[in-house]
């Protein structure tokens, strides 16, 4: 049976609650975009930040590692007045499979961190196993 329009309003008027008290709408400490996800080596991979202004925040950390290659970046965050958006880049990265990991530091250690994975090239036999 077809809900009536008073059914309609009711489940819609139910889900913005529910939205609101279960904590839908709560913004995350760290969201990271990384692009691209697959690349020719060298590979030019660009990290783009987005931090919830918090007066714990101290730094951000990024770092992109793969089996036989390693790089890294730290920030300093100057709290909740630090730029809301970073962007970070590794440039010349060689063949292989990567975590790219942000980590937001706080002054009593990790706040959030978020991977994400990242090919350049393509994957030899071994990375497959």
């Amino acid at each position: 049976p077809a809900l009536t329009r008073e059914g309609r309003i009711a489940l819609v008027i139910g889900c913005v609650w529910l939205a609101r008290h279960a904590g839908l709408s709560a913004r995350e400490p760290l969201v990271i975009r990384v692009t691209p996800t697959v690349a020719q080596p060298p590979a030019f991979v660009t990290v783009r930040t987005d931090v919830e202004a918090d007066d714990d925040n101290r730094s951000l950390e990024v770092s992109a590692e793969g089996q036989d290659f390693f790089t890294s970046s730290r920030l300093p965050l100057e709290g909740s007045k630090a730029p809301r958006f970073n962007e970070f880049h590794f440039d010349g990265l060689p063949t292989g499979s990567y975590t790219v990991k942000v980590v937001l530091m706080g002054s009593t250690g990790p706040r959030a961190s978020v991977s994400r994975g990242v090919q350049v090239g393509t994957p030899n036999e071994d990375e497959l196993q």
